[in-house]
């Protein structure tokens, strides 16, 4: 079919062929067949780079919770072409070339810098050793009860499972960083379990003095992402716990302890399925 607009030069591939490939077959006749040539080989090379950048996703992308990914920094720049890969990995996340090279800049600086997806909604961390992937974390006003007739809860974010005992010598207490023994007549029910918040504090097991919880994150070297995945569990308006790390010293069982509430942070089920579709390329 032929119709007006295939003799217009307006058009960028009208252009080519009525102008451009002319004067081309005054330098080389058989342009044509050149151009068909470089064509394929052209494939065959995006094939190649496509492959070397899914085999870079599959090794580099790390999944360590749902939709949080670790790239480590060592293993990054390992490969050929890091600063490329880098940005091949992160733009389907909406980082642009400008971002990705800001983020490549700084592996070898400070921890704690955070970059934000403009167009959607992840961010990035440089953590120590890694760079830490994940979904912008809303923030949680959300606060859960639990009475004390409930002896396993199945409603609230985090997988808790609590029981009264009595003390006595053989009590045997576990002293994983997963389980918390309190004196049970020093706290009040309802518990609650919320996030935290800008000046929370607590006395760590062991202390005497009062020490604020974004001061214990900082000693602890927790990055962002730990941050805002941590829960804490309250008695009224003090501190009992931060969920799967120190309880507070002032609700420790001691001598004269009768009864203690066991708590235990259960393991969940985390093996999720390695599917790194969020990154596949659009």
């Amino acid at each position: 079919m032929t119709d007006s607009s295939n003799l217009s030069n307006e058009y960028t591939r009208n252009f080519i062929r009525l102008r451009l490939i002319p004067l081309m077959k005054e330098v080389n006749p058989l342009v044509n067949e050149a151009l068909a040539r470089t064509s394929a080989c052209l494939s065959d090379v995006v094939s190649i780079y496509q492959q070397t950048i899914d085999n870079a996703r599959m090794t580099l992308l790390e999944k360590i919770d749902e939709n949080v990914f670790r790239i480590s920094i060592k293993n990054l720049l390992r490969q050929i072409s890091p600063q490329t890969i880098l940005y091949e990995l992160l733009h389907p996340l909406g980082f642009s070339r400008h971002l990705s090279n800001a983020i490549f800049k700084t592996l070898s600086g400070k921890p704690g810098k955070i970059f934000y997806s403009p167009c959607k909604n992840y961010q990035l961390e440089k953590d120590r050793n890694s760079l830490l992937i994940y979904q912008k974390p809303a923030q949680s006003t959300d606060i859960y009860q639990i009475t004390e007739n409930n002896t396993d809860f199945t409603d609230i974010p985090v997988c808790l499972s609590m029981r009264k005992v009595k003390v006595n010598s053989s009590l045997e207490i576990d002293k994983s960083q997963a389980s918390a023994y309190f004196d049970y007549d020093k706290i009040k029910f309802p518990l609650l379990l919320r996030k935290w918040r800008q000046g929370d504090w607590f006395i760590p097991f062991g202390m005497n003095g009062r020490k604020k919880i974004s001061d214990y994150f900082s000693d602890h070297k927790f990055n962002y992402f730990q941050k805002n995945k941590t829960w804490l569990l309250c008695s009224e308006s003090n501190i009992l716990w931060i969920v799967g790390e120190r309880i507070d010293n002032r609700f420790r069982i001691g001598n004269y302890s009768k009864y203690a509430l066991i708590v235990k942070k259960k393991s969940q089920n985390n093996s999720y399925n390695q599917n790194l579709s969020i990154f596949a390329t659009p």
